[in-house]
Order: structure tokens, then C-alpha cells, then sequence
């Protein structure tokens, strides 16, 4: 489990972490939130580090609704392991909760990829697009 503690960025406001769904390391960037790091310690990290760790809540639901809007352009055979998550964007809140953008590579669409937004607390699918709907 992760601990806010433990969401240490970089200069950059990015860190890389093991993502146990998947077994792999993704990285975590909040440079798209206008705070400082004081505030980011402060206000964010708690529910940046609860999102993450309810991985197995959000996870397949997400993969199951990029399968559901993408299966008519490229086909019925599309299956989880076709998406690989690579970066979660911390967007700006919206109603006291965080937004964030999914970033996947797909074999259906490896020059795009796959974008996603999510409310955070919720789980709540908002739009998915190309790779760039993580983080516009």
C-alpha cells in the first residue's frame, strides 16, 4: 500500500512507482496542478496515494470501458492486455475532488495510444480520446 509519505517528486513533479495491478512502473506527474510543493504535501498527496491504491476498484473498469468505446474502430479482438498503462496526470480539481488523466499505449493505436479521465473519488469515466485526453 502507498503512503502519501511516500510520493516523493521530483524537480519536475514527477515520480515513477511500482503499479501492482499491472506489474509494472508507471509514472505519477502533477505538473498540471498550480500549486507549490508545500502544497502539493499538504493538500494533495492523501488523495493522490488513495487513488493509487484503489487501483483494483477503477483498473479493469477503465480497461472495460476503453475496450467498449474503441471495439467498433479496431475490431471485437480487443482484450486488457492490449493496454499498457504509462502515465497518471493529476489534473485540477472539480467539486473537491481530483481528476485524473490515464495514459495508455495500445497495439491497436500505437502512435496515438489511449487517453483517459476519471474522477477520482468516484471512479467516474469523463471522456476518453487519444493519448493527449490524459492531460488537456
Amino acid at each position: 500500500m502507498l503512503k502519501a509519505t511516500e510520493l516523493l517528486f521530483d524537480d519536475d513533479l514527477e515520480l515513477s512507482f511500482h503499479f501492482s495491478k499491472t506489474g509494472k512502473n508507471v509514472r505519477l506527474n502533477v505538473d498540471t496542478l498550480e500549486t507549490d510543493e508545500t502544497t502539493l504535501q499538504l493538500t494533495y498527496n492523501e488523495m493522490i496515494a488513495k487513488f493509487i491504491n484503489q487501483q483494483e476498484n477503477w483498473y479493469d473498469q477503465v480497461i472495460a470501458s476503453i475496450i467498449s468505446e474503441q471495439q467498433d474502430e479496431f475490431g471485437m479482438g480487443m482484450k486488457s492486455a492490449d493496454f499498457e498503462l504509462l502515465v497518471i496526470y493529476v489534473l485540477p480539481e472539480e467539486a473537491n475532488s481530483l481528476i485524473f488523466g490515464l495514459q495508455f499505449h495500445s497495439v491497436h493505436d500505437e502512435e496515438h495510444g489511449v487517453g483517459v479521465k476519471l474522477v477520482g473519488d468516484s471512479f467516474e469515466v469523463l471522456s476518453i480520446g487519444s493519448a493527449e485526453e490524459a492531460f488537456c
